[in-house]
């Protein structure tokens, strides 16, 4: 799905499903109205992030409909940027100049979301053929 899209990677996955099956999948979506910087800035990297019903529309277009929906935001993020701050802190000693890069590109990530962690969303798509 991230590199095809989620309408042409749902229509992929559509013909793989046994009759009556569904398929889940998660999407980076803005969350309308005047997004702050931060945001923007955080998803930079993901050109044609969709917002919530641009999000629908995509997987109507793949001739699916969405069951069940849960947006992300907040908590789950903070789990996820601990975990990974400490990985990160394991990882840097004697890292290489490229790991070292990586890593800088996480923190700068972490602090983007620290900025707006209630606006930083991932959206769960529960959708089956319809």
């Amino acid at each position: 799905m991230y590199f095809l899209g989620v309408t042409e990677g749902l229509r992929g996955w559509r013909g793989a499903l046994a009759p009556g099956g569904a398929v889940a999948f998660s999407q980076g979506v803005y969350l309308g109205g005047d997004e702050p910087q931060a945001v923007c800035d955080f998803w930079a990297g993901e050109p044609g992030l969709p917002d919530r019903a641009a999000l629908r529309w995509q997987v109507g277009a793949a001739g699916l409909e969405v069951i069940a929906t849960r947006l992300l935001t907040g908590a789950p993020w903070q789990a996820y940027y601990d975990s990974l701050a400490r990985e990160a802190a394991a990882l840097r000693p004697g890292a290489t100049p490229e790991m070292a890069a990586v890593l800088d590109g996480a923190e700068r990530a972490r602090a983007l979301w620290r900025q707006a962690p209630e606006r930083i969303a991932y959206e769960l798509v529960l959708a089956r053929p319809r």
